[in-house]
């Protein structure tokens, strides 16, 4: 290879990373200061990350009192992630970090790209079509979540395993392990290939990077599906959580069961599988021994019972993506193999060529048609906000001096994003969201309603519970248990809510 040529090619895959993170970044912060954050999940772990600091490790109220995380989810990551909000207090540096840990996966991604192709231009190329993927800029977008981690960190991983520099491979793994309960699955995955195959794993490694990591694995999955989180739901009451996506499964009769195979879910993750693999022009497939690492998080996606799981608009493709790329990658790269066993004659490099074209044309159409930037999912989806309009914003940064840090508050699912970093925060109809003093709401967003309406909870507040309005302004109103009555702000919200549908109250 051209050394100057590979430079050159090295140095526009930087560029295009720093685009990147300019760009999700601005994107994702502006996604918060326009309200349209969620609670569900930016607060979430806000919460878990701010009450780690002060005490409470992994604690977080949002889905009711002496909850832990644990309930949850098994990602001990956050105990290292948490010590940095001490130094970063404000929540948008979690959408910094996801954005830049995002991004720097492009460069293994261009590394094994370079080794397979021998050609730098390939490996900016593949560098590109792993930024324009569309699962990777809609898990940038949808607040914070620290599977995304596991993206850059399993592709570093692959990367070094192909340089035999094990023993970063292995740090790698035990990284990605302490991102969730289910890289068990994946990690295990991972050493029995490595262990079957002598690419990219030398004979003498193949039990230390194979069977070892299997056993780890397997170990630390079972650990977390049936002993962490089990043990910690019963402690806080929670019904399981998994149980719950996957209850299709285990009740109801034979005939039930084939009844919801053949619904209307069953078209809905048909068109999920053709909507991962058509920006890589379904090159992943021609590896199927790659691809069968991530097939546990597949079915995972594909037997949950709740459809935001089979879609490419939330995080949880975020340890798929790294397979489909380095399958891509080899897949791509042998269909000149292909042609060959099918006796077409064509010329090597004009079929690569043309198989990179569509993988071009297929990401970018994905990419234009789905685009993290200006596409709302639809139903059955969970609708995901950029910088649409919606929120009261003024409203909403004139209240925030009048909330103080100390106090128990139950806000809109979008409005609690900016209020994690408390001890009490809870969404309206989830967890013990009637305990606390504040409530606030903005009347005139009607878009988060999936725990129930806010609207409504605030006018029952108000008739029944001697809660008055302490602030109204532009659609937005505080009310707080037992404040002294303010009469024009009494008035204003009677009125509002004697102009609701009875039937809606």
């Amino acid at each position: 290879m051209n050394i100057q040529v590979e430079r050159r090619y090295w140095r526009a895959t930087v560029v295009l990373i720093a685009i990147y993170i300019a760009a999700f970044s601005v994107f994702t912060i502006g996604r918060y200061e326009r309200y349209n954050a969620t609670g569900f999940d930016l607060a979430f772990y806000d919460q878990i990350l701010w009450r780690t600091v002060h005490t409470d490790v992994m604690g977080v109220s949002i889905e009711g009192n002496n909850v832990s995380n644990w309930a949850f989810h098994v990602e001990p990551i956050l105990l290292l992630i948490a010590p940095f909000t001490l130094i970063f207090s404000d929540t948008r540096w979690l959408l910094i970090l996801q954005t830049v840990a995002l991004a720097i996966g492009a460069i293994p991604v261009y590394r094994i790209a370079l080794r397979q192709w021998q050609k730098s231009w390939a490996g900016f190329v593949f560098a590109a079509l792993y930024l324009f993927y569309p699962a990777v800029g809609w898990a940038n977008k949808f607040d914070f979540h620290p599977i995304t981690l596991v993206t850059p960190i399993l592709l570093f991983a692959w990367d070094c395993a192909e340089l035999k520099r094990y023993r970063w491979v292995s740090v790698l793994l035990l990284l990605s392990l302490l991102c969730k309960e289910e890289m068990g699955l994946v990690v295990a995955g991972l050493g029995l290939y490595w262990y079957f195959s002598s690419d990219p794993v030398d004979a003498a490694n193949r039990w230390r990077l194979g069977l070892g990591w299997v056993v780890l694995g397997i170990v630390w999955a079972l650990l977390g599906f049936f002993v962490i989180i089990p043990a910690a739901q019963s402690v806080s009451g929670l019904p399981s959580q998994a149980y719950l996506r996957y209850a299709w499964l285990f009740t109801g009769t034979l005939a039930e069961k084939i009844k919801y195979i053949t619904g209307p879910d069953t078209p809905v993750k048909l068109r999920f599988l053709v909507q991962i693999f058509i920006p890589l022009l379904f090159t992943p497939l021609l590896k199927p021994r790659i691809l069968a690492i991530a097939s546990p998080i597949i079915a995972l996606s594909l037997l949950s019972a709740n459809l935001n799981q089979s879609g490419i608009y939330h995080q949880y493709l975020s340890d798929v993506v790294p397979f489909l790329m380095v399958a891509a990658i080899k897949g791509a790269y042998e269909v000149p193999a292909l042609a060959r066993r099918l006796k077409l004659r064509l010329r090597p490099i004009a079929v690569q060529r043309s198989v990179l074209a569509g993988m071009i044309a297929g990401t970018l159409a994905m990419f234009t048609l789905f685009n993290p930037f200006f596409f709302v999912p639809r139903e059955p989806y969970a609708p995901i906000y950029g910088w649409e309009s919606g929120a009261s914003i003024e409203g909403l940064r004139a209240v925030e001096k009048m909330i103080p840090p100390e106090s128990c508050l139950t806000a809109s699912n979008n409005i609690t994003a900016r209020y994690g970093q408390r001890k009490y925060i809870y969404v309206f109809g989830i967890g013990n969201w009637s305990s606390c003093d504040l409530s606030l709401v903005d009347l005139a967003d009607t878009r988060f309603v999936s725990f129930g309406v806010p609207h409504q909870f605030v006018c029952n507040q108000f008739a029944k519970e001697n809660y008055h309005p302490i602030f109204y302004q532009d659609n937005v109103v505080l009310l707080k248990r037992d404040a002294p009555s303010t009469p024009a702000y009494d008035t204003q919200l009677a009125a509002y809510c004697a102009a609701l549908p009875s039937n809606n109250q």
